[in-house]
């Protein structure tokens, strides 16, 4: 992935499909579990926020004809 730079590979690394990928797969072939609770932990995380966010910034009477 350095074709295009070390500053987007770093941040392709930082993506949580990438983390996920990494962690499915050091387990399926090298079964190291080691990765596997941080990554539920920060997706699980990750869902929270955005669905707190969602909670606040939806509002109902918006989409009323």
């Amino acid at each position: 992935m350095t074709i295009f730079g070390k500053k987007i590979a770093a941040i392709a690394d930082m993506s949580p499909i990438a983390k996920m990928a990494d962690s499915f797969f050091g387990i399926i072939y090298d079964h190291n579990f080691h990765e596997l609770s941080s990554t539920i932990g920060i997706l699980l995380l990750g869902s929270f926020i955005f669905l707190v966010i969602i909670h606040v910034m939806y509002r109902p009477e918006k989409f009323e004809g």
